[in-house]
């Protein structure tokens, strides 16, 4: 028997739902850009909702409206995307491929994408309606975490549906990370479809039925409390029914229902609609038929049967399955042999399309299922590149996957496996990077094949230092070249050894290596990656060194590697630059023009991983340069949701300083957390964990643990190779050190700074000052005003008012603090300060006191802490708590609180 279409004409319920929806549409007149995050399970109602929503949408100055969906299996990188591309564009597609073109030159392919929405919405309010995002290609789903924070102030409204379910099951997915991404946008809302409840479902049945018999009352009632609220489920169930199926045998799931309309075709039919799950969600006859030996007619017949039995619909000039669910159930029907040869005909077919060069993914997909290792290989890799090319790197690692596991031959193995490596550590994946790194290191060493199995090396070590496991990174290096340096050219020997340079901020001897590649100049680098390695070894170890002229030098050789090369090196490049620039005493402008590039390229891209380090150099150089407040915000950015123990220590160097500076109590324990402060309990091994010891010492000071920060400021110095990133660190360490092996070290390194190191000329200036000051020495002023004017020609405020305070200047402090949004600096100063000048007339009275001791005082009469004095005075807690001693022996006197009985008696009496 055949079913005639069923279903409610009439919208039932969701009248809540549906007004959000107008309302985020009438927001568009008000130049409100918004998304419209619609979830609930499979069946419950999502499309018809959208449906009623897109039916109001049309004539006269109506929003444009672009409609597409996500499929689950086999479509290409971006397909959403490029729907929406072809809508905006009068249906030209070609216009995406354009805009890769020019993308991949420039790397702003997202940013490019934007600007076309951007600009259609420009002239008129859009409406961009996605379905099923739970099976975008994670380009797209990127994109769309990218778009979504952009759109606040757009005349744009992007309706995303997904199934909640699926996410909720797969917590730890692309899909699932995105969408979570998009939520936190604040022009996102978020529509949740619960089921209906009993008086919609009858409302619901009773519409359905209103042009067929009426089943009994009770058969009604068990078919809506079997549905649980589920529209699509109750139209199955009505179907079922209407087609003769016994009340009593009802199936108990969505896919029982389809299943049994699917066993009422006849062996033809069943044959056609496999054929058609095979091809995909939606699909074109005219593939049908080149895989199938049907005349039109038969092909014909069993189409019309199928679409009548619900089971596909018409959208010329193609076919979709009527809901996801009808495609998932019949494809799951055809066993795994039967399916082979079609997907290897389908396969075929596509790639004699003109567009093949477009459908790479497609074409990957079904030679996968194909199982031809030949063509599945070829074609895998082939789309992974592809992928890569338009920074999908999720959909690129998915396909070098495929491709792996039918590959047969070591040297396609082993090319695979790097190619895979990168994918994933561009992802940020570094334990999977690790091991695919691993596998084709096997392999080149097996070929003996070293020089290329030491570049796989240096991978692997730099996917260990993101892993936190530097001790390791380090090692593998060493036990490479032990093993196999006797194989390797000279050029090859300076990368690995070099490589501790990346991995180490200011250390891994950079020194040493500095003598060893002028040993070695003019030697041959073999490739471009090998070139590019040594120029980044070369830029980091001249900064490193405080080497200006030679680091400006390498970085203008380095430029080039920006323009090309993989996009994840062009990233590192720009990197270089950046970093370096933030952390080495640069022109401001050349420092910030170098950090917006660099973040604009890890944005556009899709490199979120790269990104972080660019936010940890902005939050440096913006605390630095005096804003305070913007350091901050980067600093958080640095730190949300970061997994990455390397990029948590780059942030301990600065982090604790901003948080303490603003109040920002979340920030100091997110920029010092235990794990950080577990790997400095014993020997500080690299000069990047002494950086950030500098920001755990400054928490542990500010929380009067100031015999912890003593110890742990100690081993920073001893730890230290160079001081490069040390413009925090060493003042503080200036202020708190006791031993003379603190001292003496600090001076070594205050001994090696490179005449043209301005940044580490003024850092010595400081401490001098700083050790001149605690020593009562007479010339203590004078060398504090000469870092005055040193970090003030670097533009330095916020090192500045330091500097000014060991000079003894705290109105000038405090004043440069208040430009810079210190807050904690400011209240330190401020409080007091009346009182100051009256206390210290008082004070002046006591010659036993020495002028230190005298100072001590007047901060005790003023109500200070012995915090806030050490702070003020550039000493530490422990060598005010001396002097006070000292203070009390000297007048006689046993606690604080009777020397500030006794000032405040004599203020008294002399007023």
């Amino acid at each position: 028997m055949s079913a005639s279409p069923l279903g409610s004409r009439r919208f039932i319920g969701r009248t809540s739902e549906l007004a959000a929806l107008h309302e985020r549409r009438r927001d568009l007149a008000r130049r409100r850009g918004s998304v419209a995050l619609v979830g609930g399970p499979a069946g419950i109602g999502k499309s018809r909702l959208l449906a009623e929503f897109c039916a109001t949408i049309g004539g006269g100055r109506a929003p444009v409206l672009v409609r597409t969906e996500c499929i689950e299996r086999g479509a290409r990188t971006f397909e959403p995307v490029r729907s929406i591309v072809a809508g905006l564009t009068g249906g030209d597609e070609r216009a995406l491929d354009a805009v890769a073109r020019e993308a991949l030159e420039r790397g702003t392919f997202f940013r490019s994408i934007e600007r076309i929405v951007r600009s259609a919405a420009q002239k008129r309010s859009i409406v961009v309606y996605i379905e099923d995002v739970h099976w975008a290609d994670p380009a797209t789903l990127e994109f769309f975490a990218f778009l979504a924070p952009r759109i606040a102030t757009d005349r744009i409204l992007l309706v995303l549906t997904y199934r909640d379910d699926e996410i909720e099951a797969q917590p730890a997915s692309a899909a699932a990370a995105a969408i979570a991404r998009i939520a936190r946008a604040s022009a996102t809302h978020r529509i949740a479809l619960p089921p209906l409840d009993e008086d919609e479902m009858r409302a619901l049945v009773d519409e359905a039925l209103a042009a067929h018999p009426k089943p009994p009352a009770k058969i009604v009632r068990r078919l809506i409390a079997r549905a649980d609220g589920n529209p699509f489920y109750a139209e199955e169930l009505l179907k079922t029914v209407l087609e003769g199926g016994a009340p009593g045998a009802l199936p108990q799931s969505l896919e029982g229902l389809v299943l049994e309309r699917f066993a009422a075709l006849d062996e033809t039919e069943q044959t056609v609609v496999q054929h058609a799950a095979v091809l995909g969600y939606r699909f074109d006859p005219e593939h049908l038929r080149a895989i199938l030996p049907l005349d039109d007619a038969a092909l014909g017949r069993a189409l019309r049967t199928a679409r009548n039995r619900n089971l596909v619909v018409e959208e010329p000039p193609r076919l979709r399955f009527r809901h996801a669910l009808t495609h998932e159930a019949i494809a799951g029907r055809m066993l795994e042999f039967e399916a082979r040869p079609l997907h290897a005909r389908v396969a075929g077919i596509l790639e004699s399309q003109a567009d093949a060069s477009q459908r790479l993914g497609e074409i990957a997909y079904h030679w996968w299922r194909a199982g031809d290792l030949e063509h599945a290989v070829a074609a895998n890799e082939a789309a992974g590149d592809a992928a890569m090319g338009m920074h999908a790197h999720h959909d690129a690692g998915m396909f070098y996957e495929r491709a792996l596991a039918l590959a047969v031959e070591d040297d396609a193995q082993s090319r695979l496996c790097v190619r895979a490596g990168v994918a994933a550590a561009v992802q940020g994946d570094q334990e999977n990077a690790i091991a695919y790194y691993e596998r084709a290191l096997g392999f080149e060493i097996d070929a003996r094949r070293f020089a290329s199995a030491g570049e796989i090396v240096r991978r692997i070590a730099g996917r260990l230092v993101y892993a936190g496991r530097e001790d390791e990174a380090r090692a593998r290096l060493d036990a490479f070249l032990r093993a196999y340096g006797g194989q390797l050219k000279a050029v090859d020997a300076l990368l690995i050894d070099g490589w501790p340079i990346l991995i180490d901020l200011g250390g891994g001897g950079a020194r040493a290596w500095r003598e060893k590649l002028a040993a070695s100049r003019g030697a041959d680098a073999g490739s471009s990656w090998n070139a590019w390695g040594l120029l980044l070894l070369e830029v980091n170890a001249h900064a490193a060194v405080g080497d200006t002229d030679a680091w400006r030098e390498s970085l203008e050789r380095l430029r080039p590697f920006v323009r090309e090369g993989s996009t994840f090196d062009r990233a590192l490049s720009l990197l270089a630059f950046a970093l370096t620039f933030a952390y080495d005493g640069a022109d401001a402008s050349q420092a910030r023009a170098a950090l917006e590039e660099t973040h604009t390229f890890c944005e556009r891209n899709g490199l979120e991983s790269v990104r972080k380090y660019v936010y940890a150099c902005d939050a440096f150089d913006r605390y630095l340069h005096g804003d305070v407040r913007g350091a901050r915000d980067a600093a958080h950015a640095a730190l949300a949701d970061a997994d990455d123990a390397n990029q948590r220590a780059n942030m301990a160097v600065v982090g604790p300083l901003i948080g303490l500076d603003v109040d920002d109590s979340d920030l100091v324990s997110l920029a010092s957390d235990a794990p950080l402060i577990a790997a400095m309990s014993s020997r500080i091994r690299t000069n990047s964990i002494a950086l950030a010891a500098g920001g755990v010492a400054a928490r542990l000071v500010a929380l009067g643990r100031d015999g912890e920060a003593v110890d742990l400021l100690e081993r920073a110095v001893a730890a230290l190779e160079t001081l490069f990133g040390a413009q925090f660190l060493l003042p503080l360490a200036a202020r708190h050190v006791v031993s003379q092996d603190a001292r003496a070290n600090i001076d070594a390194l205050l001994a090696a700074i490179h005449p043209s190191d301005r940044a580490g000329l003024a850092a010595a200036a400081m401490v001098r000052a700083t050790f001149a000051r605690r020593d009562a020495a007479d010339d203590a002023r004078e060398l504090a005003l000469e870092a005055v004017r040193q970090y003030e020609a670097l533009g330095w405020p916020i090192l500045q008012a330091q500097a000014l305070e060991v000079a003894g200047d705290g109105p000038a402090a405090r004043e440069l603090y208040m430009r810079c949004g210190s807050v904690r600096n400011v209240r330190r100063l401020t409080r007091g300060a009346e009182r100051m000048p009256r206390t210290a007339a008082i004070v002046a009275d006591f010659p036993a006191l020495s002028a230190r001791e005298r100072e001590i005082a007047v901060a005790v009469g003023a109500g200070l802490g012995n915090l806030e004095i050490a702070e003020r005075l550039g000493l530490s807690v422990k060598t005010v708590e001396t002097h006070l001693s000292r203070i009390y022996a000297r007048l006689g006197l046993r606690s604080r609180a009777q020397l500030a009985t006794f000032i405040a008696t004599r203020t008294r009496e002399r007023a």
